[in-house]
């Protein structure tokens, strides 16, 4: 009986783990390989575009926040905000989009052990039900020009702990700004 307790428990979090795609995340850069980004050294952000009908993101203080953790980002990377004449206009964007799936989980053996006889747990159908929100925090120059693009896909099985991670994505993307130039490779 003692290891059919061990057993179970690595099984039971075997099934749980599955279907699990909460957390799931991803991102994407792209900039203007003719940028002089050592050039850009005042920034000002403009108003951002909220896309939800959830009361976690379609408000005026997750905004704020939003608005928040793209100047302190920025700042830690160097940058000045400047309310008159800016370098750098950021703009960004959020889109959120409910997802459901249905995983078929295949049946489990328990072997036979020296203390206990061995079973199956059952598969069956699993529900994953989760939100997805997509980041976009756009960068151009004066002239109007996009000159840095970022993306951050992710993905929570409850909406108030995606709008607290959002928060967390936002400094992951912005360390990737002024780019790094890796071995001449740049995209445009």
């Amino acid at each position: 009986m003692t290891r059919l307790v061990p057993a179970l428990l690595g099984t039971a979090l075997l099934l749980l783990g599955r279907g699990a795609c909460a957390g799931g995340e991803g991102h994407d850069v792209t900039y203007d390989a003719n940028t002089d980004f050592k050039a850009l050294r005042t920034f000002a952000i403009r108003d951002g575009r909220v896309n939800s009908t959830k009361p976690e993101f379609a408000n005026r203080l997750f905004r704020q926040r939003m608005e928040r953790d793209i100047r302190a980002a920025l700042i830690s990377r160097g940058l000045k905000e400047s309310a008159e004449t800016a370098d750098v206009v950021v703009t960004y964007s959020l889109v959120d989009t409910d997802v459901a799936s249905v995983e078929r989980i295949p049946p489990t053996r328990v072997p036979d052990t020296a203390a206990s006889r061995g079973f199956v747990i059952p598969g069956g159908p699993q529900a994953d039900l989760y939100t997805e929100g997509t980041l976009v925090i756009d960068l151009s120059n004066a002239a109007g020009k996009l000159v840095w693009r970022g993306t951050w896909s992710d993905r929570e099985r409850s909406t108030p702990n995606l709008s607290k991670e959002l928060s967390d994505d936002v400094r992951k993307l912005l360390r990737e700004f002024p780019p790094k130039r890796k071995q001449g490779v740049f995209v445009n």
